[in-house]
């Protein structure tokens, strides 16, 4: 029995030395505080467990349109209270959940009814509407050492937000998108090994630098399926199309893909770009819009979802459309 305790021993110890598997270990370390910030922190209405999931100093990214500075831990305790108090049937999902490395990235879908007023830092408050409301936010994390976040970076369609709220209305030509992103309901998404995490990090930078930065849109034909399933909805041909169109209206166009996570088949990125609206832009059936001369910076928050041939076969983006359209002229800045 003593000779069992001791090799017993021994290969516990060989295990925790192996870097593979001290990484397994963190990524699941991860995930699970994902989890524990939906659970306790959003859906238990206890703020107070972020003490524990984030570092004092963590520096929150929202969208610009929503917030131009990151924000604290203790400003998200607040945004978490007031949701919750306006509405007293908020409920979250996570649909997906991932880790690699010093990162996790999770897609989280929420709804209530705006049923009592909405608190603001300022002390006045959004006045309910008695509708029900739903969004979806992308959001990727980088944990220290003791699984902690550090840093995040959360997207979500404030444009929806918003109209959702009833503090504005809705750009004409919107409604209809919204109530296709609005149909489409949240599924948890299941994580499958297919052995090609590097690999499926290598497609993602290529599809950045040859179809955007290059304008080889034929590499969108190798790397994604003919029938792929978009949220929102696009089509391959689609997808084409509009990096052409904006390399044509942004000629300086710069896009970059950063904070890549990969697990099993499943990835998240940040997709940025840059560039000066300086020639007009023609998407799809849309009236063209007329070039502002201004520079233009959109962040994309994107999962994809691959086949075991490491093609694209789903894709969730969030991003901020009010942030979008207003750069692009649209619709004018809303009031702070």
């Amino acid at each position: 029995m003593k000779r069992h305790s001791i090799w017993m021993v021994l290969l516990l110890a060989l295990a925790l030395t192996v870097p593979g598997f001290a990484h397994e270990e963190g990524e699941e370390a991860h995930k699970d505080v994902i989890r524990r910030l939906v659970e306790e922190g959003l859906d238990g209405a206890n703020p107070d467990v972020l003490d524990e999931i984030y570092t004092s100093d963590a520096l929150i990214h929202l969208p610009p349109s929503f917030n131009a500075d990151p924000i604290t831990p203790e400003a998200f305790k607040f945004i978490i209270t007031s949701i919750n108090e306006a509405m007293p049937d908020f409920a979250p999902t996570l649909d997906i959940v991932i880790a690699s490395g010093d990162w996790a990235a999770y897609r989280l879908t929420w709804h209530g009814t705006f049923e009592n007023p909405m608190p603001r830092p300022s002390g006045s408050a959004f006045e309910p509407t008695g509708n029900p409301i739903e969004l979806s936010f992308n959001t990727i994390s980088r944990f220290n050492e003791d699984d902690k976040i550090v840093e995040e970076w959360t997207e979500f369609d404030n444009l929806s937000w918003l109209t959702q709220l009833g503090l504005i209305p809705m750009p004409e030509g919107e409604e209809a998108a919204q109530e296709t992103m609005e149909e489409a309901a949240a599924q948890p998404v299941e994580i499958m090994d297919i052995g090609m995490e590097e690999e499926l990090a290598d497609r993602i930078q290529e599809v950045v630098e040859q179809a955007f930065n290059q304008g080889n849109v034929a590499v969108i034909d190798e790397v994604y399926t003919a029938d792929y399933i978009s949220h929102p909805p696009e089509t391959v041909e689609e997808f084409k199309q509009a990096v052409v169109a904006l390399r044509a209206a942004m000629p300086d166009l710069q896009a970059a893909a950063g904070s890549v996570v990969v697990e099993g088949n499943l990835a998240a990125f940040r997709f940025t770009m840059r560039g000066t609206f300086t020639n007009e832009l023609a998407l799809g059936e849309l009236p063209a819009l007329p070039p502002t001369g201004q520079p233009i910076e959109l962040a994309i928050n994107i999962f994809l979802r691959f086949n075991e041939q490491g093609q694209v076969v789903e894709e969730w983006d969030e991003l901020d459309n009010l942030g979008w359209l207003t750069q692009l002229g649209v619709i004018p800045a809303p009031e702070s």
